[in-house]
């Protein structure tokens, strides 16, 4: 890393090893608390100087942007292969997609067609009555039809983001919750847009 100085290459070292423990990039209140600097401007300064030298890239307004350049992202190990983070989801809105490629590793176990597997990390606490959490990723086989019992990645009319189990009678199509006391969804199949199914979970813990 030429032309960096002391601190800025401890900056990156450290966003390096933050995002390979856990699989998405530190904010910038994570970089605060990590090199004690009581101002966030201290961090942005160090964060803009690393961008103008092609070190780092951010994209406004998305959580956990931080993205090295390519040559400094850890490769995938043998027995892991890496695929697209494509964006974030939160809430019932669609899919907030990321502008910049980004890849995770992930086990070549999770991925039995990696060319058409993708990631997703929730952002926010709506999915928690599916279990989901802040911060986890979903592992996602992109496909536009689904077997019964397979939790998809679903668009109902057009507006409507769903990750629910999935069930048709052939008539109308039954989406279940991982609360049993909630209510399933029934909606026509012309209303459903089938984005992918979730293949796998990827949790941080800690």
């Amino acid at each position: 890393m030429k032309g960096l100085t002391k601190k800025q290459r401890e900056i990156v070292d450290f966003i390096q090893t933050f995002i390979t423990n856990n699989r998405y990039a530190p904010t910038y209140r994570e970089l605060a608390a990590q090199f004690h600097y009581k101002s966030m401007g201290t961090v942005h300064k160090h964060i803009e100087s690393l961008k103008a030298k092609g070190v780092l890239t951010t994209e406004e307004g998305v959580s956990r942007s931080l993205t090295l350049a390519k040559e400094l992202e850890t490769k995938p190990s043998p027995q892991e292969v890496a695929v697209p983070l494509v964006g974030e989801i939160g809430g019932t809105n669609p899919i907030k997609t990321y502008s910049t490629t980004r890849m995770l590793s992930i086990p070549n176990s999770m991925a039995i067609n990696p060319d058409a597997t993708y990631a997703l990390l929730i952002h926010g606490h709506s999915f928690t009555d599916e279990l989901f959490s802040d911060g986890d990723f979903l592992i996602v086989e992109a496909r536009q039809e689904a077997n019964p019992g397979e939790t998809v990645v679903a668009l109902i009319n057009g507006t409507e983001l769903i990750v629910k189990k999935y069930y048709s009678d052939g008539k109308n199509v039954k989406l279940v919750g991982a609360q049993i006391h909630h209510t399933p969804l029934i909606v026509h199949p012309k209303n459903l847009v089938i984005h992918g199914v979730v293949i796998g979970l990827i949790r941080n813990y800690g």
